[in-house]
């Protein structure tokens, strides 16, 4: 990610003054963690909803947003640790 980050702000750098390439980068990675953030709060949000109507029917315990956020990371630490994908760089 800090590679990412560095590649945006030499590419800003070479157009606008080191300043505004400054904040810019700033602005762009607040902007993406934003909606990375919001994709995982939404398939939280979601996976809530169609539990608490499964709840609803079999009276089951009804959790809030913030569990399924936490199932939705614990179960993705999970899977990167059972499923190991690597890319290999062109030669």
């Amino acid at each position: 990610m800090w590679e990412k980050i560095v590649n945006c702000f030499e590419g800003l750098s070479d157009y606008v003054p080191t300043f505004v390439a400054v904040f810019l980068t700033i602005l762009i990675v607040i902007v993406g963690l934003g909606i990375g953030f919001g994709i995982s709060l939404g398939i939280a949000w979601i996976t809530m909803m169609v539990y608490n109507v499964l709840a609803n029917t079999f009276n089951w315990p009804i959790f809030s947003i913030w569990f399924w956020l936490g199932v939705e990371y614990v179960l993705g630490w999970i899977r990167k640790g059972f499923i190991n994908i690597t890319v290999k760089k062109g030669e």
